[in-house]
């Protein structure tokens, strides 16, 4: 318990620094940090829509429009710039 609280703190500091000192690359880390959010809830929102299709009466096989993989692309190569 005591080392969660150190670390809470020591890497909310550490984020303060970051954005006190650097605010370019605060503003970076932000960026991705938001790339990758948006990431996640399209990519779980793609597999709920998926997997409702899934359970449909009357529905056979896999649909073809399954989770769109573009967007795991487009990410890995804007961070990776």
């Amino acid at each position: 318990m005591i080392r969660f609280i150190f670390n809470f703190i020591f890497f909310g500091v550490l984020f303060y620094a970051i954005a006190h000192f650097f605010p370019d690359a605060f503003q970076t880390l932000v960026g991705w940090a938001e790339k990758i959010y948006t990431f996640f809830v399209e990519a779980a929102v793609s597999v709920i829509d998926w997997v409702s299709d899934l359970t449909k009466p009357g529905t056979k096989g896999i649909p073809s429009n399954g989770p769109d993989t573009s967007a795991l692309f487009a990410l890995v190569s804007t961070l990776f710039k």
